[in-house]
């Protein structure tokens, strides 16, 4: 066995997957875990193909108070991890367990993921790209979003939800109560300048902007 850290240890003779270190810790901690999710999460369920699977970091959302053991940090493991510390969800909803790897991990479902992307935006996401990621997802079901949306604490994504998807026109769209959902009150902003979307309250880039 090769150590990795302090209270962590390898299989001699194979460089460790991150996926398996993953797999480890959601195995030790059960249902305080972190997750893989946002964009990482989407390519697994087939909605961001056109991403590069082999140059493509691992986004890990922990539960809030939990942080990472060190040797999950320093490793210098085959891919890129970030990790992402957001609290706008509850924690354990809408996941499900796929195999990546040949390890099951902890997962957002779609309808999650896009959520955890958007909460990226415009920080560590361009705007253009969540527009992209969004005209992608035709076949989310409407019931798991609008139970997440009403679980969203976060106003700004949940406009900019609303926004993108009625700009993207899918179906699903019209199923969706946004009476329901906590759009609070003013105007957010994603960008200075900009154009305004008046149905949602929303300053957006010029290049997503939409009549919707």
């Amino acid at each position: 066995m090769t150590p990795l850290g302090s209270g962590a240890m390898a299989r001699a003779g194979a460089a460790p997957l991150l996926s398996s270190a993953i797999h480890a810790l959601q195995e030790q901690n059960g249902g305080a875990s972190p997750h893989l999710g946002a964009e990482s999460a989407l390519y697994l369920h087939g909605y961001a193909q056109y991403l590069k699977w082999e140059h493509m970091a691992y986004q890990i959302l922990p539960p809030s108070h939990w942080d990472p053991p060190k040797w999950l940090v320093q490793h210098n493991w085959e891919r890129p991890l970030h990790w992402y510390r957001y609290s706008f969800l509850p924690e354990g909803q809408a996941l499900k367990n796929m195999e990546v790897e040949g390890y099951s991990l902890s997962t957002s479902r779609p309808e999650r993921a896009i959520l955890e992307c958007l909460r990226r935006v415009p920080f560590d996401l361009d705007p253009a790209a969540a527009a992209e990621l969004m005209d992608n997802l035709p076949a989310l079901l409407p019931t798991v979003l609008q139970a997440l949306l009403q679980s969203s604490s976060s106003v700004k994504v949940n406009r900019l939800f609303l926004y993108l998807a009625d700009r993207a026109g899918h179906a699903w769209f019209k199923h969706l109560n946004p009476g329901k959902i906590n759009l609070g009150r003013g105007v957010r902003a994603l960008v200075k300048g900009g154009r305004f979307v008046s149905k949602y309250e929303l300053m957006v880039p010029e290049e997503i902007f939409s009549h919707v």
